[in-house]
């Protein structure tokens, strides 16, 4: 995301602040994991293909090059690995799902969305290459906002990828927990903004 697309969802946040004590944070992290094991275990299948095509292979090679085949073969393999298209086949949907919540709750504790007085604090966290978006709440948030809630909002905007404009899904989502969170949570006279309302990159 561009410096200009950070600050339009910060302002989307500081909108959403002035009608809730609550505090939202959001975190914008490129990848959620860097899945090395299914690279290895992929390239490794992949060399051994090679390797059982040279043996099996009626034509013939220099058997003093057969390491270095495979090598080649293994380092090809990890290239394809890392390739979007192969790299969303090897990972599945729990895999994601499991990293992208590890990764957000982690974030939050790095964010210090749990440091606000009320422990109203809720991190809302993008994770693009997975294409999840994660809203954690904090205990001051989680007795008075039923999780399903939080559900209807991601369902209602949809995957970032579906959106033309993934930034301003983004805002549509800080939007619309400001709206629960107003219902919720109302401001109070006299709060504070306690925590950043620029999003933050790179936390995990």
């Amino acid at each position: 995301m561009t410096e200009a697309d950070l600050a339009r969802i910060g302002s989307a946040v500081a909108e959403a602040e002035r009608r809730t004590r609550a505090e939202i944070v959001v975190v914008v992290n490129r990848r959620s994991g860097s899945y090395l094991d299914r690279e290895a275990v992929f390239a490794s299948l992949f060399a051994l293909f090679v390797l059982w095509a040279l043996v099996f292979s009626v034509w013939e090679f220099d058997q003093d090059l057969l390491i270095l085949w495979v090598v080649l073969a293994w380092l090809v393999g990890i290239g394809l690995a890392k390739w979007r298209p192969v790299r969303a086949r090897l990972l599945g949907a729990r895999r994601r799902d499991r990293q992208v919540l590890l990764h957000a709750r982690n974030a939050f504790h790095a964010a210090h969305v749990g440091g606000t007085r009320e422990r109203t604090g809720l991190l809302v966290y993008a994770s693009l290459e997975e294409d999840r978006v994660v809203l954690l709440p904090d205990y001051g948030i989680e007795g008075k906002v039923e999780p399903a809630a939080w559900t209807g909002i991601l369902d209602r905007v949809g995957p970032l990828s579906a959106s033309a404009n993934p930034p301003e899904a983004l805002c549509r989502i800080v939007a619309e927990c400001g709206t629960v969170l107003a219902e919720r949570l109302p401001r109070a006279e006299g709060d504070v903004d306690e925590l950043p309302n620029r999003p933050m990159t790179g936390v995990a």
